[in-house]
C-alpha cells in the first residue's frame, strides 16, 4: 500500500475530523506540545495538495485560534530554553 493510499483511507475513515477535534477541542492541560505538534504534522500531511480541505480548515476559527496559540506557546518555550542554555 502506498503512502497516498494510506492517507486516502485515513481521510475516508474520518481521521481528519478526529485530528481536528483533538487539536481544537482537546484539554491543553492534558496534551503535551509534542502530541499536538505530531497531530498537526499528520493533519498537514493529509491536506497537502488538497486546497478544498485546507479552505475548510481555515474557516474553522476555533481551530485556527488554537493553532495560533500553540505556535505562540512553542515560541515561548523555545525562547525559554534558549535563555536557560545561556
Amino acid at each position: 500500500m502506498q503512502h497516498e493510499e494510506v492517507k486516502g483511507e485515513f481521510v475516508r475513515q474520518g481521521g481528519l475530523d478526529k485530528l481536528t477535534s483533538f487539536i481544537r477541542d482537546g484539554n491543553p492541560d492534558k496534551q503535551s506540545l509534542e502530541q499536538l505538534a505530531d497531530a498537526m504534522k499528520i493533519l498537514w500531511s493529509c491536506t497537502f495538495n488538497q486546497p478544498d480541505v485546507v479552505q475548510n480548515l481555515q474557516r474553522d476559527t476555533l481551530l485556527m485560534t488554537r493553532v495560533h496559540d500553540l505556535l505562540e506557546r512553542t515560541k515561548s518555550k523555545e525562547e525559554l530554553n534558549s535563555d536557560l542554555a545561556k
